[in-house]
């Protein structure tokens, strides 16, 4: 599939602010980032893998279940297997204190204990995130998303096949959007009620809302969004932005990584969906500039290289904390961290994609390729 252009800078773009986000500034100006942004960064990259969508290439169920877990599912396990023996505190559990190794309820119902004592009983916790919660190691959290994607993916394809042999057509779009619905309102008694289910499956409702709307609102953006006339389009930035701060005043702070979704389901509605609208309509407007410049390029890359960017910049960061925990509440260090993150990642991008390729379930490229910012 050909790559969009404003689709892979708007998906690097958030990852960034994912990042600045795992490194929990206290104040200054990312701080403020922090706050105003999260409301649209996880929401916002399930919209966009919904507007990527297409079963076409794929002949039955167990075709799209290969391809989804080979590059979603497996690289989910491989990753987290890889990094929990490289997470300095398997080593040392004395240094688990300098960084809350979970903060996910569902482990007490597993039987993880509350303070860990010796490396096997990390192993176990580790394995559990992993294998039954679903969340990944906790050197590795933000690799969460992965397995909900697979997730929300494989229900996405089973409801739109469905939506076919009931018709398709015009009933499908209907029948998605029905689905959309009832999933986000399974999302919401779960995150009322605190219910959590093996394999993330709880977050998943709340994920494919997104999806599907991702994929319902495909051929409005593609056909009709991008081809309004620029000062259109910054009016509408101007609503939207609007929107998004009467949804977050109304909703306040939520978490999609614990399904922790607001007190107002109506807020959470209006943030997500208005702040979502408004990266989109910023990005489709950016990507009107002729210059192909660097930090599009930066975008790009790391988009391309997601599943690489989500698991090194949050190891690097939490190693960080872990070794240098004496200065953690320096500003200048939390700069530090975000720089030396940002940096380690994009090195890192050579290694998998050219010597570590198949646990990504990828291809190999070249060193350059890798690094490549066009």
């Amino acid at each position: 599939m050909e790559r969009i252009k404003w689709v892979d800078n708007l998906k690097g773009f958030i990852l960034l602010l994912v990042c600045i986000g795992h490194v929990h500034f206290k104040g200054g100006p990312f701080a403020e980032i922090h706050v105003m942004s999260e409301p649209f960064w996880m929401p916002g990259f399930f919209f966009l893998s919904g507007y990527l969508f297409s079963d076409k290439k794929y002949q039955d169920f167990g075709s799209y279940l290969k391809s989804k877990s080979r590059s979603l599912l497996i690289p989910y396990f491989c990753l987290s297997v890889l990094f929990s023996f490289i997470d300095i505190r398997l080593y040392n559990v004395s240094l688990i204190p300098y960084h809350l190794y979970t903060d996910y309820p569902i482990l007490t119902y597993l039987g993880v204990p509350e303070t860990i004592s010796n490396s096997l009983q990390y192993l176990y916790l580790e394995a559990v995130n992993i294998f039954v919660a679903g969340t990944s190691t906790p050197i590795t959290t933000p690799l969460w998303f992965v397995i909900v994607l697979f997730w929300a993916s494989l229900l996405l394809y089973l409801v739109h096949k469905l939506s076919s042999c009931l018709g398709g057509g015009k009933y499908t779009k209907i029948i998605l959007f029905l689905y959309a619905c009832i999933m986000l309102g399974l999302g919401w008694v779960f995150s009322r009620r605190d219910l959590f289910l093996p394999w993330n499956l709880h977050v998943a409702c709340t994920a494919s809302f997104f999806v599907s709307i991702g994929y319902i609102t495909k051929d409005l953006i593609k056909n009709k969004l991008v081809q309004l006339p620029s000062w259109l389009l910054a009016c509408g930035l101007v609503c939207l932005s609007l929107l998004y701060l009467y949804g977050i005043n109304i909703n306040g702070a939520y978490h999609i990584y614990t399904n922790t979704l607001g007190g107002s389901l109506y807020g959470f509605i209006i943030s997500s969906l208005s702040g979502i609208s408004m990266m989109i309509v910023l990005f489709i407007l950016l990507s009107r500039i002729p210059k192909n410049s660097i930090i599009g390029g930066i975008f790009r890359n790391i988009a391309r290289n997601a599943l690489i960017f989500l698991a090194v910049h949050y190891w690097v960061i939490i190693t960080c904390d872990v070794v240098f925990h004496e200065y953690a509440h320096s500003m200048a260090y939390k700069y530090a961290v975000l720089v030396a993150a940002i940096v380690i990642s994009f090195l890192s991008f050579p290694l998998f994609r050219n010597k570590l390729y198949k646990l990504l379930g990828k291809e190999k490229i070249s060193v350059k390729e890798s690094l490549s910012l066009k």
